[in-house]
């Protein structure tokens, strides 16, 4: 994650460098992102975007291309979309607003809200400030806040009592304060504390301090609004857009967030302005001074020689994948939306956003980014099954046969690492395979087919031994 959150700065940094030219209107150069778009659409196997251009604080056009469905529908600007983790600068929002009233100390213990937050280690746990869960500086990995349902949404709107429970047993990987380690788990608990104070729901009281307010009525936490049409949702499985069977959200206050980019750019320019119905003055100045890195207050940041600080925020999950900033210094923003998500080994779907960034701040983009060393390495794996099958094969055939203890330990090997690939192996990028599954559907798939291979070649081997092979065996 942090490697991603790094190249998306870069490359917003590198949008920000070189101004809109000024000779092209908004019409022409709406006109030359489309084509762009759509050809980035075919290039990854997406299907749909919509993408709005902010410019001096005011929303200048919204634009659709593409699909909403495999069925051919077209997309439209007022569907919507699920925000993913752009939902993270909503709750943060949140939180500023309360410490303005008097009801958040950002500089308190977790546990002065939350008192059933000890954590498995409780004399680190009291050390985690609200700030600490802001800045991503708590000490949880960013593992903890993807596995046991998590992404699944039903905690911990729906099972509090079991989310307490992962909490208190979730161990720190660093200690409070000290690393930034991107983790959803910082954000959920920032969801308890705004439940604890003022005795609302998460949702209802985002409802009633940030939409209400900005007349953001296409907006809703945890579900889509009544009488708005989805804008649908799509794993690429192989770079294949395959639709989910319903609506989905990262659960409440990491990612709860269903919205259409008209009004996120419109949160976007409250922020940006200060708008007394969301902020009171100063409080960005907050944000951009905050000494926390490239993280601040619930913001991603990047700097720009042309247009000053840039807050932002990026979103994927599930099925679709997000992005969305602006400069507050010259108001020039954007926000753009897909309906379908992977970016990893086929359908790079964050690309899609490229054009829309640079219809925003005038920098020309690259290719899609190449991924054939994944896909050979994923390729690889599956083809070295194929193989064992075929020399499986070629062994039976053979009357010259190793020893029966030699194919029990090469079966009992193969057995024990087909079991370990889907279980193991997505400890190292999502948490559990369940996690996996949700955020790197390939790779999830991949996995699976290589390890029911590997252990189906096993069981061959040992069903192929001899009976009279395994009776000298085992009366060695």
């Amino acid at each position: 994650m942090q490697v991603a959150m790094t190249k998306l700065l870069l490359t917003l940094v590198a949008l920000f460098a070189i101004a809109s030219q000024p000779d092209q209107t908004v019409d022409g150069e709406i006109a030359d992102v489309e084509k762009l778009t759509v050809s980035r659409l075919n290039e990854t196997g997406g299907l749909g975007v919509v993408f709005t251009l902010i410019d001096e604080h005011e929303i200048k056009a919204t634009r659709a291309f593409g699909q909403a469905n495999t069925r051919g529908d077209a997309i439209s600007a007022e569907m919507i979309f699920a925000a993913a983790s752009m939902t993270k600068p909503v709750t943060a929002v949140s939180i500023l607003q309360l410490e303005h009233e008097g009801k958040v100390d950002l500089d308190a213990p977790v546990s002065r809200y939350l008192p059933w937050f000890v954590g498995h280690e409780p004399k680190l746990a009291v050390r985690i400030r609200v700030r600490d869960l802001l800045n991503h500086r708590s000490g949880f990995s960013r593992a903890s806040g993807v596995r046991n349902g998590m992404l699944a949404g039903d905690i911990p709107t729906e099972d509090p009592d079991k989310f307490r429970r992962i909490v208190n047993a979730t161990r720190l990987v660093h200690q409070p304060g000290d690393t930034f380690e991107y983790s959803n788990l910082n954000f959920h608990l920032l969801g308890q504390i705004i439940e604890a104070v003022t005795g609302e729901t998460y949702a209802n009281y985002i409802e009633a301090s940030v939409f209400s307010p900005l007349g953001l009525s296409a907006s809703n936490m945890n579900s889509l609004p009544r009488g708005h049409a989805s804008a649908g949702q799509h794993r690429m499985i192989f770079g294949m857009p395959v639709a989910l069977k319903r609506d989905r959200a990262i659960a409440g206050a990491a990612g709860g967030l269903f919205t259409t980019t008209d009004d996120y750019a419109r949160f976007l320019i409250a922020v940006a302005t200060e708008d007394e119905r969301l902020l009171p003055s100063g409080t960005l100045a907050r944000i951009l001074s905050e000494p926390s890195g490239a993280y601040r207050l619930g913001w991603q940041i990047a700097e720009s020689s042309d247009h000053g600080t840039i807050i932002f925020h990026n979103g994927w999950a599930f099925g679709g994948s997000s992005t969305g900033g602006i400069a507050p210094a010259t108001g020039r923003g954007f926000v753009s939306m897909t309906n379908a998500a992977e970016g990893y080994i086929a359908g790079d779907t964050p690309a899609i956003t490229d054009h829309p960034r640079a219809l925003a701040f005038g920098n020309p983009v690259g290719k899609p980014r190449s991924f054939w060393f994944q896909r050979g390495l994923f390729a690889t794996v599956i083809l070295l099954a194929v193989a064992h099958l075929f020399w499986f094969w070629h062994l039976s055939r053979d009357k010259s046969r190793p020893h029966a203890a030699i194919l029990i330990i090469a079966s009992g090997v193969q057995a024990t690492a087909g079991l370990a690939m889907p279980l193991l192996l997505p400890r190292l990028f999502a948490g559990d395979f369940r996690s996996t599954l949700d955020l790197y559907p390939t790779a999830a798939t991949a996995l699976l087919i290589a390890g029911a291979a590997m252990i189906a070649v096993s069981l061959m081997r040992f069903k192929g031994l001899r009976s009279q092979e395994l009776k000298r065996l085992i009366l060695r």
